[in-house]
């Protein structure tokens, strides 16, 4: 893995730790950070071959479909979840994101089942997704050969 990706994946799993922390704590994001990745997200999309591009794209539009089933069911995913998968396609590609956002919806579902289970959370009780992202985002990156936090 060159220096490049080691650093954008090393910059964006910190990031991911920051807003799961934040997540815990408020159960929202905060909104500046989130565009101002964006911004420079943008900007490195605009670096890279089409091939990439192509695989780029393909992870915007998973986080661009969160966002759409946040509005569809009236954030019962939030907002911000879409726009951290947004994020996370943008940077580590379509592939990637899948990968991770298939580990968070997997860890998510455990863990809610645990929590019902042992009577700590009702059916209708909301559990934050970013921490379940975060365990995802580490498991693909262990699958792909990459690094673990």
């Amino acid at each position: 893995m060159n220096e490049m990706i080691f650093l954008i994946r090393l910059s964006f799993g910190m990031a991911l730790m920051a807003f799961s922390i934040w997540d815990l704590e408020n159960k929202r994001l905060p909104v500046f950070p989130i565009f101002y990745l964006l911004a420079a997200g943008i900007l490195f999309a605009c670096m890279k071959d089409v091939e990439d591009l192509q695989n780029t794209l393909l992870g915007v539009g998973m986080g661009l479909l969160l966002c759409a089933v946040s509005r569809l069911t009236g954030g019962s995913i939030g907002m911000g979840d879409g726009l951290l998968a947004l994020l996370m396609g943008l940077y580590m590609g379509g592939i990637f994101t899948f990968l991770c956002l298939c580990f968070a919806f997997l860890f998510s579902a455990l863990a809610a089942i645990c929590l019902i289970c042992l009577k700590k959370k009702g059916k209708k009780d909301s559990l934050p997704f970013i921490p379940f992202m975060l365990a995802g985002y580490i498991m693909a990156n262990w699958i792909q050969g990459g690094w673990i936090l």
